[in-house]
C-alpha cells in the first residue's frame, strides 16, 4: 500500500539527488523550499519513502492573473517508476490544490515524461526547451 502525506523539505533530498541529478549532489536544492507557501509531498510504501515532489508558489507567465503553483523535483525510485506511484501522488497534489482555491499548477517537464503528464490531463505549452545538464524540457499545465 502506498500512502502519500506532507514531507519536510529535507526528506526530497535524497530522491532529488539520486533520481534527478543522478547521483550527483549538485543544484537539488530549491531556493524556495523553505518558504511558507512551498509543500513537499512523499509516497510512502511499507514506511520508505520512494516518490516525492514539491509546490512552489509561482506565477504561470501565460497566465499570470491566477493563483498557480509549480511542480517541481518529482521523483519515483528508479525501480518503482511505471508501478503508479506518481500517478498517486499527482492526484493527492490536485486534491490538495482544489482543496486551497488554486486554479492553475504547472511544471518544466522533461521529454521522457510528458506522456506520464498528459495522460494526468496536462497540457503543453510552448515550445521545448533546454535546462543544461539535465536535458529538454516542455512547460505543462494542468487548470483545476
Amino acid at each position: 500500500m502506498i500512502v502519500v502525506k506532507q514531507i519536510s523539505f529535507l526528506d526530497t533530498y535524497p530522491l532529488r539527488i539520486q533520481v534527478l541529478r543522478n547521483g550527483i549532489a549538485e543544484n537539488y536544492q530549491f531556493a524556495e523550499d523553505q518558504n511558507g507557501d512551498t509543500y513537499h509531498f512523499g509516497a510512502f510504501q511499507n514506511k520508505k519513502l520512494v516518490g516525492i515532489a514539491t509546490l512552489i508558489k509561482n506565477i504561470y507567465n501565460h497566465q499570470p492573473q491566477i493563483i498557480a503553483y509549480q511542480l517541481r523535483g518529482m521523483a519515483v525510485e528508479e525501480n518503482l517508476q511505471d508501478s503508479g506511484i506518481g500517478t498517486l501522488i499527482l492526484k493527492y497534489i490536485d486534491e490538495f490544490l482544489s482543496n486551497n482555491d488554486i486554479d492553475l499548477v504547472w511544471c518544466n517537464a522533461r521529454i521522457k515524461a510528458i506522456d506520464f503528464y498528459k495522460k494526468m490531463g496536462y497540457a503543453t505549452k510552448g515550445d521545448p526547451f533546454d535546462i543544461p545538464k539535465i536535458g529538454l524540457h516542455f512547460i505543462m499545465y494542468k487548470e483545476l
